[in-house]
C-alpha cells in the first residue's frame, strides 16, 4: 500500500514485474549494482525539487502516528541524512527531528482543545509510547503549558 501511494504502481503490477525480472550474472548485477548506486547518488542531488520535497512532507504527515526516523525517511526517498537534514534547514531552518517533533505537538495541541481523548490516547496518535516523555515535550513545545493545562484553557474559551 505505501509503495502504491508513493510510486504508483500497485501490487499486482510489481509482481508481474518481479517475475518477468531475467536472471542475470554475476558481472551483470555488480555492474547494474554500480548503476543503482549512480541513480541513487543523482536522486539525491535532485531530490530539493519541489515537487520531491513535498512528497517528503506528505510522507511525515502521513506516518505521524509512527515513531518515525530519520533513517526511514531517506530509506524511503533513497537519500542521504545529510541531504535530508540540508533539505530541512534550507526551506524552514530546523532539523527534520525538530519539524516532525513541531508537527506532533501541534496536532496533539489540536486534540486536547478540540476532543476529548485522554492524554495518553493522544500521546499514543502522535508517535509517543511514553506518556511522560510526550508530556514534557509537549511542556517544552507551549512554554511550560501541561496537556491538561491547555485542555483547560481551551475549555474556558468555549
Amino acid at each position: 500500500m505505501q509503495i502504491q501511494k508513493y510510486t504508483g504502481i500497485d501490487d499486482g503490477t510489481l509482481d508481474s514485474l518481479y517475475y518477468e525480472l531475467p536472471v542475470l550474472t554475476e558481472e551483470q548485477i555488480d555492474v547494474l549494482a554500480d548503476l543503482m548506486q549512480d541513480i541513487i547518488f543523482d536522486r539525491a542531488i535532485t531530490i530539493e525539487s519541489d515537487n520531491d520535497f513535498e512528497r517528503i512532507l506528505e510522507f511525515i504527515k502521513d506516518t505521524l502516528s509512527q515513531k518515525l526516523t530519520v533513517e526511514e525517511i531517506c530509506r524511503e526517498f533513497h537519500i542521504s541524512k545529510t541531504t535530508l537534514y540540508n533539505m530541512f534547514q534550507k526551506k524552514f531552518g530546523v532539523s527534520v527531528n525538530d519539524y516532525v517533533v513541531d508537527l506532533k505537538m501541534k496536532k496533539a495541541q489540536y486534540l486536547l482543545q478540540n476532543t476529548n481523548k485522554t492524554i495518553g490516547k493522544i500521546a499514543e496518535e502522535v508517535g509517543f509510547s511514553n506518556q511522560t516523555y510526550f508530556c514534557k515535550l509537549f511542556k517544552n513545545f507551549t512554554n511550560g503549558k501541561t496537556p491538561k493545562q491547555v485542555r483547560q484553557n481551551a475549555k474556558l474559551k468555549e
